[in-house]
C-alpha cells in the first residue's frame, strides 16, 4: 500500500481532486493502494488461484491481471484503490457509496472500475487511461521502471 505521492504526477492531481470532490459530497473515501511491484500485482493475482494460476476459489479471486506481464495500471503508477473511510463499512455499498465516488472519479477523466465485466464491478477502483493500455504503455516504454523514470 502505497500513497498518492506515488502515482504519476497528473495522476496525483486527478487523485487529491477526487478525494477533495467525494469528501464535499459527503463521502468520506480512503486511498488504499496505488503503484505496485510486479512481485505484490502477483500475490494479488495468486489470491483464489492453484500454483499453475487456474481458478480454484472465484470467491478469492482479486484480480485478472499479473505482475510478470505488466498487465496492471498500478504498476504504472495510473491507478488506486479507494474503500469507505468508515469502520465496519469500507466495502457497503447499500448507499451507493461507490457509484457515487465513480461518478466522481469519471467526471475528472479516471476509468471506474465499477464498469470492468471482469473482473465484475471492481468497485474500489480507478484508473487513467490517457497514456493509452498498459500493452501500449509498455510497448513505448518496455518495462514500467522506465515509464516512471519518464514523469
Amino acid at each position: 500500500m502505497r500513497g498518492i505521492d506515488k502515482l504519476h504526477p497528473l495522476v496525483r492531481e486527478k487523485a487529491e481532486l477526487f478525494v477533495e470532490k467525494c469528501r464535499a459530497a459527503g463521502l468520506n473515501v480512503l486511498i488504499l493502494d496505488t503503484l505496485r511491484t510486479p512481485k505484490e500485482q502477483d500475490d494479488l493475482f495468486a489470491k483464489g488461484r492453484d500454483e499453475n494460476g487456474n481458478i480454484v476459489d472465484p470467491k478469492k479471486v482479486v484480480t485478472y491481471a499479473r505482475g510478470k506481464d505488466c498487465q496492471s495500471m498500478h504498476q504504472l503508477g495510473l491507478a488506486l484503490d479507494f474503500c469507505c473511510g468508515i469502520k465496519g463499512k469500507e466495502w457497503d455499498n447499500s448507499d451507493g457509496f461507490f457509484d457515487k465516488c465513480g461518478v466522481i472519479a469519471e467526471s475528472i477523466g479516471f476509468f471506474w472500475g465499477g464498469r470492468f465485466t471482469k473482473p465484475k464491478g471492481d468497485y474500489g477502483h480507478i484508473e487513467f487511461r490517457g497514456f493509452g493500455t498498459t500493452k501500449e504503455i509498455i510497448g513505448r516504454w518496455q518495462t514500467p521502471d522506465f515509464f516512471i523514470k519518464s514523469w
